[in-house]
């Protein structure tokens, strides 16, 4: 009884052993990249991104090339910044957040008076600390002019606001001191 005992052990450690080195040597199957995804979004991805938003598909299209193009050191075509002026005004679910974030950071004379209302608009919103907050930060980002005036009223909504704003004039200041 102890033979067959043993025999069984052996063989049970045996299969297990056979079945652990039958899978050494492959590869798991690669990581799906998400983030690629984002950055050079599918024209499937696009339009579900639309869809779920709201959004009409065209002026997701010239978001997204106008923000390739930024990203590129160039400017967006002349017809998708028209494009996204007037779907800055008439689309829903904060289309204009994105557009005065990637504007802010690529600020030209020809950007910046569209971008700032679009940083008045999410900043004069009370239905959104967050937004309020992104338009204070890409408004000084844009040398908006009043500052101080947008830094109070929000100052006055509340300690998150004074919070927020502090951390948005600490990443000014140091943006300030990145440029020669």
């Amino acid at each position: 009884m102890k033979k067959t005992f043993v025999k069984k052990l052996a063989f049970a450690l045996l299969v297990a052993v056979a079945t652990g080195l039958n899978g050494c040597g492959k590869k798991p199957p690669a990581a799906k990249n998400n983030v690629s995804e984002f950055e050079h979004p599918s024209p499937k991805l696009l339009q579900q991104i639309a869809s779920k938003q709201g959004w009409k598909i065209e002026d997701v299209e010239a978001r997204d090339r106008a923000e390739d193009a930024l990203e590129s050191n160039r400017q967006p075509a002349d017809a998708d910044w028209q494009r996204l002026v007037k779907a800055a005004d008439t689309e829903p679910n904060n289309f204009d957040l994105s557009l005065m974030m990637e504007f802010s950071r690529h600020m030209a004379d020809k950007y910046r008076a569209p971008v700032l209302k679009w940083c008045e608009r999410n900043m004069t919103q009370t239905n959104d600390p967050y937004a309020a907050v992104i338009g204070y930060d890409c408004y000084i980002r844009s040398d908006g002019s009043d500052k101080d005036l947008w830094a109070e009223r929000l100052k006055a909504r509340g300690q998150f606001y004074v919070e927020k704003i502090a951390e948005a004039d600490k990443r000014a200041d140091a943006r300030k001191k990145l440029v020669p």
